[in-house]
């Protein structure tokens, strides 16, 4: 039975299918010249000379340093516990139990959890949804300015915590908010794991780093080229404790750290600061002649669209045009991913009710993004029966009604309270008016919907509803029974 399955011999099986990947990690499986010096041989433990992550001052220190360099970084850690632990870690390195930070809502949730860990409250802002697009853009100046402005007398809030980009790529004005946050004296946390290659084209929203953020965190596995859980955090002022950061780090760290994902960490330093900007150059280019371009887009008809640069920029906000986002007509993102699957071989990143995200990096080539854009075309030109449409995009008037906003919660008891609170599992839609005793977020991309101890409204409901018959994994929700606080 498929459940029985080894892990080797599923990875093998997915190997040897040779699909072409839009998905994580950013090597895409492919044999680069810098990664394949990687074998079990070369994994070892803390031995003379190897140097030691927790309290590094050796290699591994220098091989940190390097990194900073080459990202603009003022320090920079080595984590392998992914960028959740770099949450974990920057979260609670800035702010101490029993105070709060300011949060964007459509944050990861290793954000939430960094706050339970920490006994840390929070206060949130919420991006901007757009009916037409039916999607999250980035947040407002003047929200953020509200927001600071009322809460100007609580000295409670020390921090800031931003996502950029989002997964679908869009991101803020993050000049003018860090500015902002800084006249405030708010220490600025940025979540750039989907933008650690933003620094390599001008054509790219730059990096938060940049902008002057106070810390930022990459997910070198996502879009470049490190192995899986492989994370930079990167310190980038002197508001910042950085020996308390790497006291966190150690506590959010295993004790045993890979050797072989801080060797892809360190590759990843030597690509950029060698081949990279050029392979960047070139990704681009062919992304901009091969799914950008007038020619390209002009075979599109009004069954397939494309977000692009000119449309996100028209709504105020800026575009990583690495991000494939796609539409059609007639289909749910979750029926085109299992279309791209089951007929053209081709595994995107995720999908929703809407669209489908395919993440490109500087490692593929002409024939994949060629591959890719015929199968899209095709799948929209085609009809599809009744029986076979398992996610169809019916009713899409109800689903703007469903979406419509970024619904806000009422917050009944805070985060910790309610995780160790005792708790009952019901059906969902008897939920109403209850206490979520849990995170309760798609995945991917794990935004919550919920948070610990808010509660349950009908337009919740609804919407978990309407996500859940779109075959969308709902993390948080087991055989439609979700967790909520005893009463």
């Amino acid at each position: 039975m498929e459940e029985n399955r080894k892990i080797m011999e599923f990875l093998r099986d997915y190997d040897n299918k040779k699909s072409i990947r839009f998905h994580m990690p950013g090597h895409k499986g492919k044999n680069m010249s810098s990664l394949k010096e990687i074998f079990p041989s070369l994994d070892i433990t803390e031995i003379n000379g190897s140097d030691n992550l927790h309290f590094p001052n050796g290699i591994i220190r220098n091989s940190e340093r390097r990194a900073a360099k080459a990202y603009g970084a003022k320090e920079t850690l080595f984590m392998v516990n992914g960028s959740t632990s770099s949450i974990y870690t920057a979260i609670n390195g800035v702010v101490a139990p029993g105070e709060k930070i300011l949060i964007q809502r459509d944050s990861h949730k290793a954000a939430y959890n960094a706050l339970l860990l920490g006994g840390i409250e929070a206060e949130y802002i919420y991006p901007e949804y757009d009916e037409e697009l039916q999607m999250n853009l980035g947040l407002l100046y003047e929200k953020l300015e509200n927001k600071l402005k009322r809460y100007l007398l609580d000295n409670k809030i020390k921090a800031i915590f931003l996502t950029h980009p989002n997964y679908y790529g869009v991101s803020s004005d993050l000049e003018k908010i860090i500015e902002l946050a800084h006249i405030y004296d708010k220490i600025v946390i940025v979540d750039e794991a989907h933008g650690s290659h933003l620094l390599l084209d001008d054509r790219l929203p730059k990096s938060a780093i940049e902008y002057g953020a106070d810390i930022v965190i990459h997910s070198i596995h996502k879009t470049m080229v490190g192995l899986t859980q492989t994370s930079l955090l990167h310190i980038c002022s002197n508001r910042v404790d950085i020996e308390k950061i790497r006291s966190m780090a150690r506590i959010y760290q295993s004790s045993s750290p890979s050797y072989l994902l801080m060797a892809s960490l360190d590759l990843n330093t030597e690509y950029i600061l060698k081949d990279a900007k050029k392979d960047m150059k070139n990704h681009i280019d062919r992304l901009q002649k091969l799914i950008y371009s007038d020619d390209s887009n002009s075979v599109f008809n009004k069954e397939l669209f494309i977000i692009n640069e000119d449309i996100i920029k028209k709504k105020g906000f800026n575009f990583d045009l690495t991000k494939i986002i796609f539409s059609m007509k007639n289909y749910s993102g979750k029926f085109i991913e299992q279309k791209l699957r089951e007929e053209y071989n081709i595994e995107i990143e995720m999908s929703d009710h809407r669209y489908g995200v395919a993440i490109s990096t500087l490692v593929d080539e002409e024939k994949d993004l060629k591959r890719l854009i015929e199968s899209l075309k095709s799948i929209s030109t085609k009809i599809y029966s009744e029986d076979d449409i398992l996610y169809r995009k019916d009713n899409i008037e109800y689903a703007k009604n469903i979406l419509n906003d970024y619904e806000k919660p009422l917050k009944k008891m805070s985060i910790r309270e309610a995780f160790y609170s005792e708790k009952e599992e019901i059906d969902y839609l008897n939920a109403i008016g209850r206490i979520a005793g849990d995170i309760i977020a798609p995945y991917p991309p794990g935004i919550p919907i919920l948070t610990y101890g808010e509660e349950i409204s009908e337009k919740i409901v609804k919407k978990l509803e309407y996500i859940d018959s779109r075959g969308i994994n709902i993390e948080g929700m087991n055989d439609k029974k979700i967790k909520l606080i005893m009463e």
